[in-house]
């Protein structure tokens, strides 16, 4: 019986199934909102927070992690960007209501899908290899650092239902056919700039890509059907020889969140899979 599993959450995305101590890692489940979005106007004064997707009641949080205990000693939570969700402090709050937690541990990943995904896939291997959980957690908060994400995110309401936007500037956006363009900065949305077209995004994804040198792993996450312009798998082979590629759907949960036309850029700098042979096994 190993020592450490690793518990998350459904927006994480693998680069494969076969990673080392998959059998290591349990899902919190997001409960997604219904297709059609109800649009909140941000204009009013409150400040509740309201996301596109809900993590399940701190009460079935408790149950999953006591279950959990019962079979591992120590439980490492990694979830999505707590800019993004309530999990994190959701989790958090779980964590105050045991006594003595030093044995389950929780780390904001600040970004999210693969992402997150590579994290994990981390974290689980370390744990199959008998790595303490402090160990693990020293790893991870290193290794959140060498992970940026790039978002073309055109469904402005999807923003706005989240409180990432007022409502009058999605419904201007979308009239216009904006596609605006943010970054995962310390895992909170940031607007970068705003574009028209998709001939132009790809532009944008290859000027990100141009910013590394030999990144370990660059990911492109989109819906299945998302084919036109998005085609980066030449240039990153043509300018990153050494660099492993992948191209994912986005999960149910992140299209919940951040609207069905959502296309992301996820980069993995080189310093992680350098430090970390684990990660050898990306591909």
């Amino acid at each position: 019986m190993h020592k450490v599993c690793i518990l998350t959450d459904n927006s994480v995305q693998f680069t494969h199934p076969d990673y080392l101590g998959n059998e290591l890692v349990f899902i919190i489940p997001f409960s997604t909102q219904p297709q059609k979005i109800h649009v909140v106007n941000k204009a009013s004064s409150s400040m509740d927070d309201h996301y596109g997707i809900k993590p399940p009641p701190v009460k079935k949080i408790i149950k999953l992690i006591n279950k959990l205990h019962q079979v591992h000693t120590e439980i490492m939570v990694i979830t999505l960007s707590s800019a993004l969700s309530e999990l994190f402090s959701d989790v958090e709050k779980t964590i105050g209501q045991f006594e003595n937690p030093g044995w389950i541990k929780i780390i904001d990943s600040q970004t999210t899908s693969i992402g997150m995904g590579i994290l994990v896939q981390l974290a689980a291997g370390l744990a199959a290899q008998g790595a303490t959980l402090d160990a693990i957690e020293y790893q991870l908060r290193i290794s959140t650092m060498n992970i940026y994400t790039l978002l073309c995110l055109p469904n402005l309401s999807y923003l706005a239902a989240a409180n990432f936007l007022l409502y009058p500037q999605a419904v201007i956006g979308e009239m216009l056919g904006v596609l605006p363009i943010y970054s995962l900065e310390d895992g909170c949305l940031t607007s970068t700039q705003k574009i028209r077209s998709q001939r132009h995004l790809l532009e944008i994804f290859q000027e990100f890509l141009d910013e590394f040198i030999n990144p370990y792993y660059v990911a492109l996450i989109k819906k299945i059907d998302q084919t036109k312009t998005f085609n980066i798998r030449d240039y990153v082979t043509t300018n990153f020889p050494r660099t492993i590629f992948g191209e994912h759907q986005i999960s149910d949960s992140l299209v919940s969140l951040l609207g069905p036309q959502s296309v992301g850029l996820i980069v993995i700098d080189k310093n992680l899979g350098r430090n970390f042979p684990l990660l050898s096994r990306l591909h």
